[in-house]
């Protein structure tokens, strides 16, 4: 799992404007509707999304200054930042966003 986290934190720019672009549609369609569950689910998959990109930020920044000052190299460095800095439940949380927005689209989706 950590291998995992670690190959997330190079993609953590990527991760906030998807979270970002998600919760920008979700906000959209509860100023339609707030009765339904879709929307809900969608944001609060865009945010833990968004909560996670900038965890992933964070070891990023770390890593590259790891690299930097050790010598190692940044793939070495971001599973050791990843390792020391992540909570086990990283790559969970992650995989919960994940589950969380495709469900949202699918409550969104057309009959």
């Amino acid at each position: 799992m950590s291998a995992a986290g670690a190959l997330l934190a190079r993609l953590h720019r990527s991760l906030l404007v998807v979270g970002t672009a998600f919760l920008a549609v979700a906000a959209s369609r509860l100023a339609i509707d707030l009765d339904s569950w879709g929307p809900w689910i969608l944001a609060i998959g865009a945010a833990l999304l968004m909560i996670i990109s900038d965890l992933l930020r964070d070891i990023d920044e770390a890593s590259r200054a790891l690299a930097g000052s050790s010598g190692k190299n940044l793939k070495s460095a971001r599973l050791d930042v990843f390792e020391s800095q992540a909570s086990p439940r990283a790559v969970l949380v992650f995989l919960t966003s994940l589950g969380l927005i495709v469900l949202g689209l699918i409550f969104l989706a057309p009959n």
